[in-house]
C-alpha cells in the first residue's frame, strides 16, 4: 500500500477509523461485503472525510510528506485511470486535494483487503496500523 504508507501514523489511524466506524455501524460481523466498490463509494464518496480550506491544509501539512508530493500522487493516480493530462481534481483547493487522497487511499485498503467478511475486515483493519 504505497500511498498509504506515506501518511503519518496518526493519519493512517483517521483514515481507518472511518472504514472501522462505517462497518461497526452498518453491518453485522458476520456479513459478507460483496460490493467492495460500494463500501469504497460509502466511506469516502458520500462524506468529505475533512471540511475546511485551512483544515485541509494543516492535515496535508502535518500527515503526509507535502502537498506538492500529494498533489504529484493525486496526478499519477488520475492519469492512471482517467488519460494523460485528464484531471478532475482541482488542486488550487487544499479541500478537494485532501478528499481525493483519502479517497485514493481508501481505494488502496479496501481493494487489498483479504477478507470480505465484515469481523475478518475489522481484525485485518486493525493490524494494518501497528
Amino acid at each position: 500500500m504505497y500511498i498509504f504508507n506515506t501518511i503519518s501514523k496518526e493519519g493512517k489511524e483517521e483514515i481507518l477509523d472511518v472504514i472501522i466506524e462505517r462497518l461497526r455501524n452498518d453491518y453485522k460481523s458476520s456479513d459478507t461485503i460483496d460490493d467492495i466498490c460500494e463500501l469504497h463509494n460509502e466511506c469516502f464518496n458520500e462524506d468529505y472525510f475533512l471540511i475546511g480550506y485551512w483544515k485541509c491544509e494543516q492535515w496535508l501539512k502535518n500527515n503526509t510528506q507535502g502537498i506538492f508530493s500529494t498533489i504529484a500522487l493525486i496526478k499519477d493516480y488520475e492519469n492512471d485511470i482517467f488519460g494523460e493530462g485528464e484531471s478532475n481534481t482541482d488542486f488550487a483547493n487544499a479541500e478537494n486535494v485532501l478528499n481525493m487522497l483519502i479517497y485514493i487511499i481508501g481505494e488502496e485498503i479496501l481493494f487489498n483487503l483479504k477478507s470480505n467478511i465484515v469481523s475478518e475486515m475489522l481484525t485485518e483493519i486493525s493490524e494494518i496500523c501497528q
